[in-house]
């Protein structure tokens, strides 16, 4: 004898009603079973939601930049053991749940100062007699330690901390008039609010045919020397570099080595 068939689901809703069925076809069997049509409904409204859930979620964490300490490279202690010595890149930066700001290599202030110059990344390897991805690493390492995710944003802070040297030439040509919406434009990519635009997109130029710039960090650069791009429109990241000097404790001041050593 079979077993018998069923009509209620678990959760009581009653299979007479028609509109409580849902016929799915089991490609295992091969052949059409009943299923209790609020509870699947409910089970995908639950999905939905933690999905939903699991997206604002992540809308609230900071972006990976700001998440990024350096920690310094990795290194065999035991020689026979062979063990994966790691890049000095992104991998080597620790969550600490602070925006970061170390010091930039002169190496890199190289690099970013050919940037505020309005050279491309092919010119400023030519200039500096290095290869491209040395370029794209120096600039990613020095975007990190400056806390920022583009190229013009690390170019503000550079010229916001004074290592780097504005475009004076441009500016001196630049109209009387610029237009407002170029210049807050700028202004928006600098804070972060807005991504770099792309290099075939027509509003790239809208931005910087007026600024008389090349790329949108030499357009950084145009703006800090005709004074419409200011400190105070970029904002300030935690500089981790410098360190206090603890003072000695008394402890450490009067102690003294044994005899042995």
């Amino acid at each position: 004898m079979g077993r018998p068939r069923m009509t209620h689901c678990p959760r009581g809703h009653s299979f007479d009603d028609p509109d409580n069925v849902w016929m799915v076809f089991n490609k295992d069997r091969g052949r059409w079973q009943r299923r209790c049509r609020p509870c699947a409904l409910a089970r995908k409204r639950k999905y939905y939601q933690r999905q939903a859930e699991a997206r604002a979620r992540m809308a609230r964490v900071r972006p990976w930049w700001e998440q990024l300490e350096w920690t310094g490279p990795h290194r065999a202690d035991n020689p026979w053991k062979r063990t994966r010595r790691r890049k000095r890149s992104a991998q080597n930066y620790k969550v600490n749940g602070h925006p970061i700001a170390y010091k930039v290599s002169a190496q890199q202030v190289l690099y970013l100062q050919g940037l505020a110059d309005g050279l491309t990344l092919d010119e400023i390897a030519e200039r500096e007699n290095v290869t491209l991805n040395t370029v794209h690493n120096g600039l990613g390492e020095a975007r990190i330690k400056y806390g920022v995710s583009s190229n013009a944003a690390a170019v503000a802070q550079g010229l916001k901390r004074g290592v780097l040297k504005a475009d004076r030439v441009t500016a001196r040509r630049l109209p009387a008039r610029v237009p407002r919406a170029a210049v807050e434009d700028v202004r928006a990519l600098v804070r972060g609010e807005r991504l770099p635009h792309k290099a075939h997109a027509a509003r790239i130029w809208q931005t910087l045919d007026p600024l008389m710039s090349w790329t949108e960090a030499h357009a950084v650069s145009v703006l800090w020397a005709a004074g419409r791009l200011t400190s105070r429109h970029v904002p300030q990241t935690r500089n981790r570099y410098r360190r206090r000097r603890t003072k000695p404790t008394e402890d450490a001041a009067t102690w003294k080595a044994p005899a042995h050593l």
